[in-house]
């Protein structure tokens, strides 16, 4: 059942999303609904998630215990403190508890059992029944419920077409994601910018996460993202049904990133939305907190001033170019404010809470650079202007938008949106504030992205771009937003439906002339699919720390933490056939079992990258990785006719993996110079 590791995945993520919010921080004030309290909790816990790692991980208090204290003082200082519990307090309830626990020890009489059932039937009656009864739906609320199934239709769709090639293959896609995993178990094990310093920040969630639930970084690692790309389907959802008071535009817009997405009509990358990527996560937050900026011009709110700080900090915390849309989209959304209010000193604000959260989220460098770590190498160059060598003349208006019709017609949906948000102010509706502050963020975002390509560094404009794209459906659905007024004078349970209704129209009609198609990029693999299932077999049968593999570098990120890594290559190099001839001559692998993998036909691949951020061209080379698989498995064979314990644990027409099963002697391992790396 390969459903079943997704979701325990989904299971994990709610607990820490849902749950703990619930368990160590006060409600929020500001919620005006599920959806609003949700979006919060994510921006709190994540926040959260990633101070407590950052602190711990130092500390080499890492590990569960250490969490349940530091998540128990946030509970005391954020939920109960303000609800005016004192220590002095919690001991008299502590005191209760076990008296409680003392009569529930004495229910086995009959007289004890009466009292349990009376307490039973008395808070049945007086608490839940109470609570439940307001909440029971009316004829309304059904309607409105009703009305929410396109959208579940649209989120399911939207998981299960990013979904499809995680549940069938369990080698990942891209090969970033073997570094990000390494990284998240480098966490667990109290290495914090192992590799170099890089924002850690979906990492710290990530290991959060497996060490609290009961769900292995790797499956974290192999179905994250999915889920965290379907939740910003349902972000766009609430953003542009907030801004327009339109649910049809709204379901527009979540059907264009969610089904269509990886479309090239709107340019998601396919390998990004199947992939647990730092870059989509960090999106993921600044979007979140651009929508709480857009909020504050609407609503001003403190607590929504700090949701904007803490969102800019997580974003800062996990990809380093991400923190630019925070800047460039507070700067829209603060000016807009101060348009609208007439004065600088809201946007003023906006900018100093926004600013403070990404200078707070940077400390990471200042702190890595003090300890002595080095900048991790796919962001040495820190110089984002092009150069005269890299270059590149703006020949259009935009390589985004002249390829994608659905990226022209966002653009115009995004004008169209600034002067209906214009319209509503002028009318007095506080919501046409976040309509235009939206829109205006968009088209600034596009206009960087235009200037871009002669500006930026090619990486940088490459990069920029993709974040840009993946807002093209909030601009799509804040165009739809006028059709809106064809019902305004309609009941709204009606107008709602009538909404509904041109959505699903549309959206079908989207649908059916761009048919959705399920992400396959299997061009950007490293290994072949049989070879990493049957190690995560081999991995739950072989007990933890008792094994070797002899593999690629991306066995090394798989089984860190659980058993020891040996390189193929210093494994051909520093054995000779002569050894393996000598009946006398062991292993000098200081574990019991030991697999070797051996390729019968080379893996062909186009990128590789490693943990440590070093490209082996004896890998990547088709020629070379063909030369290195003949000698290790000449070896094999010749060393398997000369001792026993050889055996094959799997075959199939693209490889083998050899199992060797020997008595180790540490001692005689030392004198050899294969490095065993754990």
């Amino acid at each position: 059942m390969a459903w079943v590791p997704a979701l325990k995945v989904l299971v994990a993520l709610a607990g820490v999303y849902l749950l703990l919010p619930r368990l160590v921080l006060a409600p929020p004030r500001t919620a005006r609904g599920a959806l609003d309290r949700l979006l919060i909790d994510v921006i709190r816990v994540t926040a959260l998630l990633i101070a407590v790692a950052h602190v711990l991980v130092p500390l080499q208090l890492f590990q569960w215990t250490g969490l349940l204290m530091a998540f128990g003082a946030c509970a005391f200082w954020f939920k109960l403190r303000p609800a005016g519990w004192t220590l002095a307090g919690m001991q008299g309830r502590w005191e209760q508890a076990t008296e409680a626990l003392l009569y529930l020890s004495e229910a086995g009489s009959r007289d004890g059992n009466d009292r349990v059932k009376q307490k039973v039937r008395l808070w049945w009656r007086l608490v839940v029944l109470r609570r439940l009864r307001p909440r029971l739906p009316t004829s309304g609320t059904a309607l409105a419920a009703g009305l929410l199934v396109p959208l579940l239709l649209v989120i399911a769709a939207s998981l299960v077409i990013r979904l499809a090639y995680p549940l069938q293959n369990a080698a990942f896609v891209p090969s970033d994601n073997y570094v990000h995993l390494a990284w998240t178990k480098f966490l667990s094990l109290g290495d914090l910018f192992h590799d170099g310093i890089y924002p850690r920040g979906m990492h710290s969630v990530l290991a959060v996460t497996s060490t609290l639930m009961p769900v292995t970084s790797f499956e974290l690692a192999r179905f994250a993202g999915p889920l965290m790309n379907t939740f910003f389907v349902l972000l766009v959802y609430v953003m542009t049904l907030r801004a327009t008071r339109h649910a049809g535009a709204a379901l527009v817009a979540a059907a264009v990133v969610g089904i269509l997405g990886i479309r090239p009509e709107v340019g998601l990358a396919d390998y990004r939305q199947i992939g647990t990527l730092p870059q989509e996560f960090a999106v993921l937050m600044a979007v979140a907190g651009l929508f709480m900026a857009a909020e504050y011009v609407a609503r001003p709110s403190r607590d929504r001033l700090i949701y904007v700080g803490l969102a800019a900090f997580s974003t800062s915390m996990s990809h380093p170019l991400a923190a630019g849309l925070v800047i460039v989209g507070a700067g829209a959304i603060g000016v807009t404010a101060a348009i609208r209010s007439g004065r600088a000193v809201k946007a003023l604000r906006m900018w100093a809470f926004c600013a403070a959260g990404v200078v707070v989220g940077n400390l990471y460098v200042v702190f890595g650079l003090l300890f002595g770590n080095r900048i991790y190498g796919g962001v040495t160059d820190l110089n984002p202007v092009a150069s005269e060598d890299t270059h590149r003349a703006a020949g259009s208006f935009s390589p985004m938008i002249d390829q994608s019709p659905l990226a022209m017609a966002a653009l115009v949906g995004a004008v169209i949106g600034l002067a209906y948000g214009i319209h509503r102010l002028r009318r007095g509706h506080r919501d046409g504030g976040l309509a235009a502050a939206l829109s205006a963020f968009l088209l600034l975002a596009i206009a960087v992205e235009w200037s871009g390509d002669a500006i930026l560094h090619p990486w940088y404009a490459e990069r920029w771009e993709e974040l840009v794209v993946a807002l093209i459906p909030l601009g799509i659905g804040l165009g739809l937003a006028p059709l809106a007024e064809l019902w305004a004078r309609r009941p709204p349970l009606t107008r709602a439906a009538a909404h509904v209704s041109v959505g699903v129209a549309m959206a079908a009609g989207l649908v059916v002339a761009l048919p959705p198609t399920i992400p396959h990029p299997s061009i950007l693999g490293v290994e072949y699919e049989a070879s990493a299932r049957a190690l995560g077999r081999l991995m739950k049968e072989t007990p933890r720390l008792t094994y070797t593999v002899v593999g690629p570098p991306e066995w090394f990120d798989r089984v860190l933490g659980s058993g020891y890594h040996l390189q193929l290559i210093d494994f051909a190099d520093q054995l000779d056939l002569s050894q393996a001839s000598d009946p006398g001559f062991h292993l000098p692998i200081g574990t019991r079992r030991i697999f070797v993998l051996d390729e019968k036909n080379p893996f062909v691949y186009r990128i590789y990258r490693t943990a440590g951020g070093v490209i082996g061209a004896r890998y990547q080379d088709l020629e070379a990785r063909g030369e290195l698989m003949r000698t290790v498995d000449e070896w094999i064979r010749t060393y398997s006719r000369f001792h026993d314990g050889v055996s094959i644990y799997y075959e199939d027409d693209d490889i083998i993996i050899w199992q060797i099963k020997h008595w180790p002697s540490p001692k005689y391992a030392e004198r050899y110079e294969l490095v065993r790396e754990q």
